[in-house]
């Protein structure tokens, strides 16, 4: 079996994101950068976003929302 690729490319972290990565469970993963914040998927499924001093925050607070017509173009 192979080993299994990222999701993304991790974007650059800062050292707060470093040490909040590495004492998050390995089933936590980057999925996604948004405005230079990563995009982790937690251990639930849940997606957040990695602020520069390492705090997490829910990434729906930050994510701008987009009507469902421009979603289905997409």
């Amino acid at each position: 079996m192979s080993p299994t690729k990222p999701a993304v490319s991790p974007p650059r972290l800062s050292a707060q994101q470093s040490a909040r990565m590495d004492a998050m469970s390995d089933e936590c993963q980057v999925v996604g950068v948004h405005e230079g914040c990563p995009l982790v998927r937690l251990t639930g499924g849940e997606i957040a976003l990695l602020e520069p001093d390492g705090r997490l925050a829910p990434a729906l607070r930050r994510l701008p929302a987009r009507p469902y017509a421009e979603v289905a173009r997409a």
